[in-house]
């Protein structure tokens, strides 16, 4: 069953949730596996006042109440400002205030309570993304710890001109993270959600991905069981480019309207190896389906590459799960 992803309010599901150097080659291998002093002032004038008249020291009183009230009025004032500049900008899902609208890419329902973007994201829809302006105060906590380091979302290369219906590319793991959520959505992980680990990547119980590309555990390419060269945009098929999303009906699977979980571009996962002798930004991070420079072994749904979390190419993209 396939619908149109829109704002987290209209859809009946329990619950919608819930990246930065390139590395510059443009055909990575695919095998490669973030007061004192007022209050002295205000005795001495009280001291020097005794031999003087009451009407004297009065005031003196009310002048020393006046400055301190203005002064009290004015740190407040800037207090204000500041936290207000803070929590300018968007502070949630798209479809909330100041968060734009959301995109209107197709999502497919994948038995066991969840579900996997149609296609790979576009242009189009990181596009609208972009354009949202983020809260400094949101983003702080919003953003999971080992992206600390993000700041900008905007992809290496990026252009206004870019065809809106090519899959988006030189994306990092933090960015594929922060559009996922921001959609609405998530990066596929767990079956249920969250991260999953690099041990259960390719066990169709427990992996989102993995399931929607073998249709649960029967399929070993998202078409059937035995290659097909020309079935999706890989090395074989002799394309030699990206194509628009959802261009190949032959690479449909493992559920129907499932597109191109196989070729075109390598889709990053929830799946990251924690290393503590490395940065955050240099752990790797899992990527599933294999791009247009990849062999048959490289389009197989069992196959995944592992590269650092702020690692960008050409051949890489985002597609997006959705726990139920």
């Amino acid at each position: 069953m396939i619908s149109l992803r829109r704002s987290p309010s209209a859809l009946a599901f329990a619950s919608l949730l819930p990246l930065a150097l390139a590395c510059g080659d443009p055909k990575p291998s695919d095998t490669d596996t973030g007061t004192g002093d007022s209050e002295e002032s205000t005795t001495n004038g009280d001291e020097a006042s005794s031999s003087e008249s009451g009407t004297e020291t009065t005031t003196d009183t009310e002048t020393t109440t006046d400055t301190t009230s203005t002064t009290d009025t004015e740190t407040t004032t800037d207090t204000e400002t500041e936290t207000t500049s803070a929590e300018l900008g968007c502070a949630g899902e798209c479809g909330t205030p100041d968060c734009g609208a959301c995109p209107a890419s197709p999502v497919v329902m994948v038995p066991g309570g969840f579900t996997i973007g149609s296609t790979e994201v576009a242009n189009g829809d990181y596009a609208q993304f972009l354009e949202v302006d983020f809260a400094m105060a949101f983003m702080a906590n919003w953003m999971p710890a080992e992206c600390a380091w993000k700041s900008d979302f905007t992809p290496d290369d990026w252009a206004a001109n870019l065809s809106p219906e090519l899959p988006v590319i030189n994306v990092d793991w933090c960015d594929a993270w922060a559009y996922c959520e921001w959609s609405g959505q998530e990066l596929c992980g767990m079956i249920g959600g969250g991260p999953i680990t690099s041990d259960d990547i390719n066990n169709p119980a427990l992996a989102q991905w993995h399931k929607a590309c073998t249709g649960g555990g029967v399929s070993i390419y998202p078409y059937g069981v035995s290659f097909d060269p020309n079935a999706c945009n890989g090395v074989d098929a002799g394309f030699e480019q990206l194509l628009s999303v959802g261009t190949l009906p032959s690479c449909e699977g493992g559920y129907p309207e499932i597109l191109d979980m196989s070729g075109n571009v390598w889709e990053w996962e929830n799946s990251c190896i924690p290393n503590a002798m490395l940065d955050p930004e240099d752990q790797v991070c899992q990527q599933r389906g294999g791009s247009y420079f990849s062999d048959s072994m490289s389009l197989l749904c069992s196959a995944d590459t592992a590269r650092p979390r702020n690692f960008r190419a050409t051949s890489v993209g985002i597609r997006c799960c959705d726990t139920l």
